[in-house]
């Protein structure tokens, strides 16, 4: 389910334009939420391919939107893990 989810996320994120005034549908933020669930019922036991999932998901909206930093992707995961929920 939660391959299934990435891929869906990823149909998503194809659909918009680039750069900072991107709009994420809230389909995207309900996917991120679902990811976020699953850790948090501990539904897999796979922690770490969760973990690739929630880095791929921050990933891409970072690169959608034209951020490349490293260090604002750290902050970046610490709001979206907060946000998430």
């Amino acid at each position: 389910m939660a391959g299934r989810t990435l891929k869906s996320f990823e149909l998503w994120l194809k659909k918009g334009a680039r750069g900072t005034d991107y709009v994420f549908p809230s389909e995207m933020l309900v996917q991120m939420n679902v990811i976020v669930d699953f850790k948090n019922q501990h539904r897999y036991n796979e922690d770490e391919f969760l973990d690739k999932i929630q880095a791929d998901m921050r990933s891409s909206l970072m690169e959608r939107v034209g951020i490349h930093t490293t260090s604002f992707d750290s902050t970046f995961h610490c709001n979206l893990s907060m946000n998430a929920i």
